[in-house]
């Protein structure tokens, strides 16, 4: 239970840090060189550390337009607001500001001005506040506020005050309730507090003697140098603890009983779990939020069951993105989807081994029987790209009342003239399947037909219409019109005509051929995605009455604001690429205005 309770702990500060890192790095801009890194008083033994260059762009951020709006619709945050709870908390901000002779926004930001940062082992329950203040007077108004608090609570409780004074070497060090301590360095600003007063303690000797500290252990050194430069926020973790926990344990096993995930994720977690060290930077620029993750990486140090992941040094990994008009999500990836199959037993877990044994015998008879590992997944290139896109409906065409996007897999083969004649056969006989099991349940048939296009031939398929029915009120299944087609060395399989065509379009220019160095890459556009829900906007109202129990007026206010949010985010981007010993997964996404 002391194991359980002390790593659900663990991994609670963790985000706490990260989240709040994430946050204060909202509205950063260049400022002028930072003194010294705080991470000089940080203990050698911290696990985890995080530093913000400029916490007082976080109270800005709070401050904006764009965050009121969204408190002032959230029915939570406006309870709290009315509550008791949020009176006390609204006077005691105004107690705080009147003793300041500030508002808390400005207090905040002094007291902040010179960086801020969090040294802490969560497993030992130690944790350490560092911060930088931007000048001696506000220090000072802190230690008096403290004081007066201090003396509140003991008139309040008859008992002595909580603060106690002490000085360490010319330091005035404070217990708080014996508890935790605080030290007070106005002279180089700095605020030292911690849930250990011994730990203070260190962190003042280590200002005033130098010695040794976070700062000068190797891998921290390196995570600190790849940050040089730039001012925002960022973080340090040491793995080596964190493998002890049973969450990591299960994060390292649950791809042994899902393919997606350890075709997605298996050599993502091998290399975490190899990784000495984790760094998280966090930065804002132009009104976009992007976040980098780093740990050392080298792909010769994988297992051989999980190199078919990522692409030898030198060879191009996954291909360009495709980015038709109106998509959604466009993903590039490197897997060697060969490989992973053949090594299968070594992979997953007997169960799961079981239903890829019996899936493997299933698909080879819709591949005349080649064998699915080395003449099917071996036939095709390790890179892979799957674009979902906004789908249109032409005049006279079948509308239904639910409007799903359109989707295609994009496949690059070894020997297009040879095998491209088993993926056309293999589509057939799925349609051919597809009408066989829709007279069975009475749905509508597929009628198949051939057309070109630009040089290419387009296999389709067709719900037939059924006499009389209004347009409005077709079925689900006329969103798709299953296609495929082969285009230069790449294959199509797409749920609708119309995205096949755009796709050929696309692959007719040579850009698109290109390679990247990236593992994975994919653009998701949320307001291409707005767009589709506003397609659909009455069953979302007609949804959120029947789960929330809201009126319409509610439920079409409730709508409207993500639609309005994810078309102000713009689009959200990911990138998995190693580089320079290093495996990096950046992510990008904008900020709403709400203006």
């Amino acid at each position: 239970m002391i194991v359980l309770a002390r790593s659900r702990c663990a991994l609670r500060y963790v985000r706490h840090c990260v989240l709040f890192m994430v946050a204060a790095s909202m509205g950063l801009a260049a400022q002028a060189a930072q003194p010294a890194s705080l991470a000089q008083l940080a203990p050698e033994a911290a696990t985890v550390y995080v530093e913000i260059a400029q916490p007082q762009a976080l109270v800005n951020t709070a401050r904006e337009a764009r965050w009121q709006t969204l408190l002032g619709q959230n029915e939570k945050w406006q309870a709290f607001w009315r509550s008791p709870d949020g009176g006390r908390f609204k006077a005691g901000v105004r107690t705080i500001e009147d003793q300041l002779q500030m508002p808390w926004h400005q207090a905040l930001s002094e007291l902040t001005g010179g960086g801020l940062a969090v040294a802490a082992d969560p497993f030992e329950r130690r944790s350490l506040l560092l911060v930088r203040a931007q000048n001696a007077d506000i220090l000072a108004k802190v230690r008096q506020l403290a004081i007066n608090f201090g003396e509140l609570a003991s008139l309040a409780s008859g008992k002595p005050s909580p603060l106690q004074a002490s000085n360490h070497r010319g330091v005035e060090v404070w217990d708080v309730a014996g508890q935790a301590a605080y030290a007070l360095v106005p002279d180089k600003k700095l605020l030292i507090a911690g849930n250990r007063r011994e730990d203070v303690i260190a962190a003042v000797d280590r200002l005033l003697d130098g010695g040794r500290s976070l700062a000068d252990e190797s891998e921290f050194k390196a995570a600190q140098t790849a940050n040089a430069g730039n001012d925002n926020a960022w973080g340090w973790l040491q793995l080596e603890k964190f493998r002890s926990l049973p969450q990591w344990e299960n994060l390292q096993t649950a791809p042994r009983g899902n393919v997606a995930t350890e075709s997605l994720l298996g050599g993502l977690m091998e290399a975490l779990d190899r990784a000495s060290y984790l760094a998280v930077q966090a930065k804002v620029t132009d009104g976009r939020l992007a976040i980098r993750w780093q740990v050392p990486f080298d792909r010769e140090k994988l297992s051989a069951n999980r190199q078919w992941c990522f692409a030898r040094a030198g060879e191009n990994a996954g291909p360009a993105l495709i980015q038709p008009e109106g998509t959604i999500l466009s993903v590039s990836m490197y897997r060697d989807l060969a490989q992973m199959w053949q090594l299968r037993d070594q992979l997953f877990d007997q169960d799961t081994l079981a239903k890829l044994n019996q899936v493997d015998g299933s698909l080879s008879m819709f591949f005349a029987n080649r064998d699915f590992g080395s003449q099917v997944l071996g036939e095709l290139q390790p890179g892979s790209r799957l674009i979902v896109a906004r789908q249109k409906f032409a005049d006279g065409q079948p509308v239904p009342t639910v409007k799903l996007p359109a989707f295609a897999l994009l496949l690059e083969l070894k020997n297009p003239g040879q095998f491209s004649p088993a993926l056309v056969a293999a589509y057939q006989t799925a349609v051919g399947l597809a009408n066989f099991d829709g007279v069975q349940k009475g749905n509508p048939q597929l009628l198949q037909q051939t057309t070109d296009y630009r040089g290419a031939t387009l296999y389709q398929a067709r719900y037939l219409t059924p006499p009389g029915e209004p347009q409005q009120t077709v079925e689900l299944i006329y969103n798709f019109s299953p296609t495929c087609a082969m285009v230069k060395n790449h294959f199509i399989i797409a749920s609708t005509a119309e995205l096949a065509r755009q796709l050929i379009d696309e692959l007719q220019r040579d850009e698109t051929a290109r390679a990247t160095n990236n593992n994975v890459q994919a653009v998701l556009n949320l307001e291409h995605l707005a767009a589709v829900l506003t397609d659909n906007e009455q069953a979302l109202v007609t949804q959120n009455m029947l789960t929330k129990g809201n009126t319409r007026a509610e439920a079409q206010s409730e709508v409207a604001l993500v639609l309005r949010v994810l078309r102000e985010l713009g689009t959200a981007e990911l990138r998995l690429a190693p580089a320079d010993g290093m495996l990096e997964l950046e992510t990008r996404v904008g900020l709403p205005k709400l203006e």
